[in-house]
């Protein structure tokens, strides 16, 4: 200090000002260079091409690493918009709006996707006992979360009506003139517990198809991958049901791998101080309880995308020992009281 001391008091005003500047200036240069060197190691995590666009109730996005990038995430967005325009529950010239519409009627030809959805939703809900149901339509219009002035939830006679016109059993596939009809009036489809895994899937197999080799293709609750992000797997946050800012850990996707999420906090409203959230239980036509978050990772982002509802309904207990049965599936599930639980085999990084 001493030295120092004795070193300024030897210049002049004007020098220790041209110091005093030149030291700044070194400082903001190193500074930057520190920041600098923080953004080449978070930008090393991903260095190709993103897209993105609102698709299906929420924000969805492509990254690709390789040649050609641009263009191949183009068709990707466009092919899941071609599936969220056949699927789309709300818009009456959808193919499942035609479904519902014709229910106690006549069988209805669809496209050859519309067709595969429904076939793979109903075998998901013969797999899960009805706890993942593809005719729950009905009890979701009577809810209607899309609602921001809920003052009461429905009535007893509202949801027993609604909840006697849930049932898979009632839906009748033809594969050889790839119709689908619902048995009685007022049943109807919804596969929002299912569309954005099917999208995403079909999205992949195009990207495969063009030969890409390396991609992440998400919905945010719904997310599939190809190959990997450069030398390692992808990496993707699992969230926090009660903080969902926060993520609870990472995981490694592997190629191949897709994941899905279903948690209380995506679509909700409350009433006197009481939460109702969006999944709900067909055998009680009331959201289901016990668990605030159910991810799910597969080989097939429909499997999981069905599975993480199924799950939530069975509740943790349940639905650990239901997926038990079950050869690659891994969970992670966030019970009520914000304990996490998974499958053996699954690693969680904290």
């Amino acid at each position: 200090m001493a030295i120092r001391e004795n070193i300024l008091s030897g210049m002049t005003s004007s020098s220790r000002k041209i110091l005093s500047n030149i030291v700044a200036v070194l400082l903001i240069i190193v500074l930057l260079s520190i920041g600098l060197s923080l953004y080449k190691g978070l930008e090393a995590k991903f260095r190709g091409v993103r897209r993105s666009d609102y698709l299906m109730g929420t924000i969805v996005e492509i990254r690709i690493n390789g040649p050609d990038a641009k263009r191949h995430a183009k068709a990707a967005i466009e092919e899941m918009k071609r599936i969220a325009g056949l699927l789309n529950y709300h818009d009456e010239n959808s193919e499942l709006s035609n479904i519902n519409r014709m229910a106690g009627i006549t069988a209805v030809a669809v496209s050859q996707d519309t067709f595969e959805i429904i076939k793979r939703g109903l075998n998901v809900c013969r797999l899960t006992g009805g706890m993942y149901d593809i005719t729950i339509g009905p009890l979701v219009d009577i809810w209607d979360f899309t609602s921001k002035d809920r003052k009461e939830i429905p009535s007893g006679n509202e949801l027993a009506y609604a909840q006697h016109l849930v049932n898979y059993g009632n839906v009748e596939i033809d594969s050889r003139s790839e119709t689908v009809k619902l048995l009685y009036p007022g049943m109807k489809i919804d596969l929002g517990g299912i569309a954005k895994g099917y999208a995403i899937a079909k999205a992949r197999a195009l990207l495969v198809e063009r030969g890409v080799k390396s991609a992440l293709i998400s919905t945010g609750s719904s997310i599939t991958v190809i190959g990997t992000n450069g030398d390692r797997n992808w990496r993707v946050g699992v969230k926090n049901p009660s903080k969902p800012d926060d993520i609870i850990g990472i995981l490694d996707l592997k190629p191949g791998q897709a994941l899905a999420t279903s948690g209380d906090y995506e679509r909700f409203f409350e009433i006197k101080g009481k939460r109702y959230h969006h999944i709900l239980d067909p055998r009680t036509a009331m959201p289901a309880g016990g668990t605030k978050s159910v991810t799910i990772i597969s080989d097939d982002a429909v499997l999981s995308d069905a599975l993480s509802t199924a799950v939530f309904v069975m509740g943790p207990s349940r639905g650990l020992q239901f997926l038990r049965g079950l050869a690659n599936v891994y969970a992670i599930i966030v019970d009520k009281d914000g304990n996490v639980l998974t499958t053996p085999g699954l690693i969680l990084e904290r």
